[in-house]
């Protein structure tokens, strides 16, 4: 995932060549404010559980690797593109 913090709206932008979303998010990227919001938003969008979705690299970083439980991933993949505006 590629995080663009202080967007104006919570959104999925894109999808990048290399698989990554490109995903906006409000929140700056203050004190984890940012990673917060994207576990919440992800976790609204693909109604899941906020404990099932972890950030496991790139917490300081605007490329993030995340692990999200309880969906397969061709499932994970078409609600992502579904969401792209």
């Amino acid at each position: 995932m590629r995080i663009h913090p202080r967007a104006k709206r919570n959104e999925i932008r894109e999808k990048l060549t290399d698989g990554r979303y490109k995903i906006g998010i409000t929140a700056p990227p203050v004190n984890g404010k940012a990673n917060l919001a994207l576990v919440k938003f992800l976790a609204k969008l693909l109604r899941l559980a906020k404990s099932n979705i972890r950030i496991v690299s790139g917490i300081s970083s605007r490329n993030k690797s995340l692990l999200i439980k309880g969906m397969a991933s061709n499932e994970l993949h078409a609600k992502l593109m579904e969401s792209i505006n």
